[in-house]
């Protein structure tokens, strides 16, 4: 579910039984400082304690971080305790079932849970990982992602001009992005076997699908797991939403 400023007082909580395995994934973009989003909590949400993170977190940049991530967990299962994080850094709730992911960018901050492992990153469009693109990417997929980038703008130049929501323009640059953002939640995911980037993780393209806005068919490979993990990608305007879960999925061909 994505929100944008208030419209995170629309917000509901995630309902466990709605499917299993259950996965729900909240997503709030805004610009707000940490003095309006801590008068925006204490006037929504008095029931939230948020004194203590203030104490902590002094940068302004942080706090907001850690307020919108304490606000989106407390609004999917407002009776599941707070976040704890593992000395992997990987989050998580005690004495719970669930398991979580957490991720924020410039002025987006995205939680997850579901009854099994996964990872969530969201990933602001920039240039920066194509400046380290050979350090996570191999050869291969360094040829494809050029034949994506390729493929992708030429099936969007046909797509009608009043497609909504507006697809970003998938340069190199944001091809990057895309990739950078898949191994680091397949990374996230498998975050106790501490994979490295480059060596151990492996990405598979399968069937892109520009016409919906989404770029669902990538899979990975992690060294050392046996079968491929899918990673699911929404492209927003301003940032890429990337998903994967450690549920493997059957029949991948190389």
């Amino acid at each position: 579910m994505f929100f944008k400023g208030t419209d995170i007082l629309q917000a509901t909580p995630a309902n466990a039984v709605e499917s299993h395995p259950f996965f729900r994934v909240y997503v709030w973009e805004h610009d707000w400082n940490a003095e309006t989003l801590k008068a925006f909590c204490s006037e929504h949400f008095p029931e939230v304690i948020f004194n203590n993170l203030a104490d902590t977190y002094k940068a302004d940049k942080r706090l907001v971080e850690k307020l919108s991530v304490r606000l989106l967990l407390h609004l999917m299962m407002p009776h599941v305790p707070r976040h704890e994080y593992r000395a992997t850094g990987q989050p998580f709730l005690p004495h719970s079932p669930y398991s979580i992911s957490i991720s924020h960018t410039r002025h987006v901050y995205a939680v997850s849970i579901g009854t099994q492992p996964h990872g969530i990153v969201v990933e602001q469009w920039s240039g920066k990982a194509a400046h380290v693109g050979s350090q996570f990417l191999s050869e291969r997929e360094n040829e494809w992602l050029a034949a994506m980038c390729t493929e992708w703008n030429v099936a969007t130049s046909t797509l009608p001009s009043t497609k909504e929501p507006p697809l970003p323009l998938m340069t190199n640059d944001a091809w990057y992005t895309v990739l950078w953002s898949a191994k680091e939640a397949v990374y996230k995911c498998f975050s106790e076997l501490a994979p490295r980037l480059k060596d151990d993780i492996t990405l598979h393209p399968k069937h892109p699908s520009p016409a919906t806005g989404l770029f669902p068919h990538i899979f990975a490979h992690v060294k050392q797991v046996e079968g491929y993990f899918p990673i699911t990608y929404e492209l927003h305007p301003h940032f890429v939403l990337t998903i994967c879960h450690s549920l493997p999925q059957a029949g991948l061909a190389e």
